[in-house]
């Protein structure tokens, strides 16, 4: 069984808010989380642009 999940903006900004207690204190950042932080950013700018794109042409891709 599988099932289709998506995060929403304010998903991403939770989980770039838990990178950034979890690293505050720190400049070391090892090599694969900060790898996992940089896909997670991109994901959510594209989240970003979508959602700006719906806007200016509402959910049936008409513009309005």
């Amino acid at each position: 069984m599988s099932v289709e999940l998506s995060l929403n903006l304010n998903d991403y900004k939770k989980i770039l808010g838990w990178f950034e207690l979890a690293f505050a204190k720190s400049n070391n950042i090892p090599d694969e989380d900060n790898n996992t932080f940089r896909k997670i950013s991109v994901m959510a700018q594209v989240t970003m642009e979508e959602i700006n794109d719906e806007h200016k042409t509402g959910k049936d891709g008409y513009p309005h």
